[in-house]
């Protein structure tokens, strides 16, 4: 009984990894068309957060050779540094980052986010995030563990996005602007062991749908879009 659910845990994961990934590569490899629009006004910035590894890392490959100009973050500066090297063999945009932790609370977003407040940013990646496996129920992981958790995943770039709405507004009255958010199956399917990180997942699908609402509301030209199951990129409210 207990390999049958580690399996049936694994095998989630391991499935929703791809999908995510499979759909990051719909979105930029496949439809370059997509992004274009985001190629607007003097010097067009991509901020990616979670930018080091895996789909972060491979958002900002793709858009840096695509023109955009890029603002990484990172948690290890060594390691932040490391990638911009590499980023910039395959092109010749400017590449500016920032560091802080995701899972710790306690961030001036203002003072983290100032010196990029005069660039162009017509794309947000809201890629940070993830989970520890550890195949614990949920009573078995500490209260710090998961506070960490709902912060590395929800609280950072909901409070990061807050953060940059007003000055993503203002660039919207120059062309289309997008908050992408990166969202897990695991929202929907509530896999055992991960039920807080499937929640973490379900209350970014939810802010998306909202924040994309209320600057629709507004007449903004803000949109906010988050992952899909099956690997679609949706932006929602279009």
């Amino acid at each position: 009984m207990l390999y049958s659910l580690v399996f049936l845990v694994g095998a989630t994961i391991i499935t929703t990894q791809a999908l995510r990934f499979s759909g990051f590569l719909w979105f930029y490899l496949l439809k370059p068309s997509s992004v274009k629009k985001y190629l607007h006004g003097v010097a067009p910035y991509v901020l990616v957060t979670g930018a080091t590894d895996g789909i972060g890392k491979a958002a900002a490959r793709e858009l840096f050779v695509r023109d955009f100009n890029l603002i990484i973050h990172g948690r290890n500066e060594e390691k932040v540094k490391r990638v911009i090297e590499e980023l910039k063999a395959q092109g010749s945009g400017d590449i500016q980052y920032f560091i802080a932790d995701a899972a710790k609370g306690g961030h001036d977003f203002s003072q983290l986010l100032q010196p990029f407040m005069d660039l162009n940013i017509t794309l947000v990646v809201n890629n940070v995030g993830g989970v520890h496996m550890n195949g614990k129920k949920m009573d078995a992981s500490s209260e710090a563990d998961l506070v960490e958790l709902v912060t590395w995943n929800d609280l950072f770039p909901l409070l990061l996005t807050r953060a940059l709405l007003p000055k993503l507004r203002s660039t919207s009255q120059r062309g289309p602007v997008l908050v992408q958010f990166v969202g897990s199956q695991s929202a929907i399917l509530g896999p055992p062991t991960l039920a807080v990180y499937a929640a973490t997942k379900a209350f970014l699908s939810t802010l998306v749908r909202g924040l994309d609402n209320e600057e629709h509301l507004w007449g903004r030209l803000v949109e906010c879009g988050i992952r899909a199951p099956r690997g679609r990129v949706c932006v929602l409210g279009r």
